[in-house]
């Protein structure tokens, strides 16, 4: 029997409730220790405390993959996060101090588990020849999830899709040489560049944001996505939104920023 996506969800959901005690009862444990050995301590320790679940998590992804369509020959296979990946994140938590490092350390570990299960999904979704993919977001979904949770099983940007994104412009060269010898503006009197930042806690070029739920949804060779009925409600605001705020750039292409802000008031959502 296929398992459904909110039971899919309810599992993830106890594999990331009992990672988090278990980060806790580490915070805990190494909470006497100078701060130095302890951030030292808790980067090289995460990746392994993480590990049971995020393999649990990627293997949930395999069978759910697997379930989906039976009769074809495809044989799916796990796709884990790295070590250097979950230390580098647990680094970027402990940034942050007390309570904020371990609400960061939580959001980190939530990724790294919903992320195994999506990636393992997403991975063989490329792999296997004629499948695609579409994101799946919950009622309520943040602006930004519901939106790409509009584009169905086929993303016109899958770098654009999969990724936090941030605001800001990326500095070329000269624009860091500006911007090091403390300028602000090119020759011409044009403004340098100033660089990107993430939108919210999570950091650039992450696929999923923490604290997202959005799952990953295969669309198998032969098989049609239809996305849930709510999705209906952010089509409507996507569509109004786009309509109803200024392009950019020579062309008119969409104001993203603009988009989101208008479906944030249109939808009541962050």
């Amino acid at each position: 029997m296929t398992t459904t996506t909110a039971e899919r969800s309810e599992l993830l959901e106890e594999l990331n409730r009992l990672a988090v005690v278990d980060i806790n009862e580490l915070w805990r444990e190494l909470s006497g220790l100078e701060s130095s050995e302890f951030r030292n301590i808790l980067v090289q320790a995460f990746p392994e405390l993480l590990e049971p679940y995020s393999v649990a998590a990627a293997e949930l992804g395999a069978e759910w993959y697997a379930e989906s369509a039976p009769d074809l020959p495809y044989q799916p296979q796990s796709f884990l996060p790295s070590s250097e990946g979950l230390a580098s994140s647990a680094s970027w938590a402990l940034a942050a101090h007390g309570e904020e490092a371990l609400s960061r350390l939580g959001g980190a570990a939530q990724r790294s588990i919903w992320n195994a299960n999506r990636d393992t999904i997403i991975g063989n979704s490329d792999r296997e020849p004629g499948a695609t993919w579409a994101r799946v977001a919950r009622p309520g979904a943040c602006a930004f999830c519901a939106m790409l949770a509009t584009r169905g099983a086929v993303y016109t940007s899958r770098e654009a899709a999969l990724k936090v994104v941030g605001r800001g412009k990326e500095m070329s060269l000269t624009d860091r040489r500006i911007r090091a010898a403390g300028g602000d503006r090119r020759q011409g009197g044009q403004f340098a560049a100033g660089g990107t930042r993430t939108r919210g806690t999570g950091q650039l070029g992450h696929k999923y944001h923490d604290h997202c739920s959005c799952q990953a949804k295969e669309v198998r060779p032969g098989e049609v996505y239809l996305p849930p009925d709510y999705v209906q409600e952010w089509e409507d605001a996507y569509i109004k939104a786009t309509r109803e705020t200024p392009g950019v750039g020579k062309y008119g292409a969409i104001d993203t920023d603009a988009v989101l802000a208008h479906m944030r008031a249109s939808l009541g959502v962050h």
